[in-house]
């Protein structure tokens, strides 16, 4: 990748899209592809940006997470107790499959914007997949930011830890971020401020 761009950020089941109303995707993305994938730490707000910029577009909305534990029947935290993280990564790297299948095949969606695990691109055979299919956004959230909503998602994340244990995940991640990322979007503000972040510095470098 050239590098990181910087803006002012059965199957797998889609959150429905009317495609008579929705934005053309050719408008914001290079030819041939129809997903954005919104990578980033936990907490960076990956899942409640997607569903807003999807609404805003007018798209699909995929969350990994979701599809994965509706797939295992268990919550995130309960596969990682229960079974394992190396479980959950296999039910990640099947459901990722299927969405880039969804990509390529079910043309009568317009577009959609898939929420990305924290660690789905740590792996490089899943960048692989993103980047052929998708625009990968990185939601870049500094550490503080995270930490102050640390109250609300702390319980449900199994990779959380102590403040020492996350600020060396996220030191270990942000460079598999910058790498797979083709443009990154300041994450701090309200959903609807950092949904329009992504769609101007998409429609910036149509």
């Amino acid at each position: 990748m050239m590098g990181t761009k910087e803006g002012s950020e059965g199957g797998a089941k889609t959150r429905g899209a009317d495609s008579a109303s929705a934005k053309d995707p050719s408008t914001l993305l290079p030819s041939g592809k129809r997903q954005i994938h919104l990578t980033g730490f936990m907490g960076s707000g990956k899942s409640t940006v997607g569903r807003r910029l999807a609404q805003l577009l007018n798209w699909s909305f995929i969350d990994l997470d979701e599809a994965i534990a509706e797939r295992a029947g268990l919550s995130v935290a309960e596969i990682f107790d229960e079974a394992g993280e190396a479980v959950f990564r296999a039910l990640e790297d099947q459901l990722l499959l299927e969405i880039s299948v969804v990509a390529t095949t079910h043309t009568e969606s317009p577009g959609a914007v898939v929420a990305l695990g924290g660690g789905t691109l740590m792996d490089p055979d899943n960048r692989g997949v993103c980047s052929a299919i998708a625009t990968i956004v990185w939601l870049r959230c500094p550490v503080d930011v995270i930490k102050e909503r640390s109250p609300e998602i702390a319980g449900c994340r199994p990779l959380w830890g102590t403040s020492g244990d996350l600020e060396q995940r996220l030191s270990e991640r942000e460079p598999g971020y910058r790498a797979a990322a083709d443009f990154a979007v300041d994450a701090v503000g309200t959903p609807d401020e950092v949904a329009a972040r992504v769609i101007a510095v998409l429609g910036d470098a149509g």
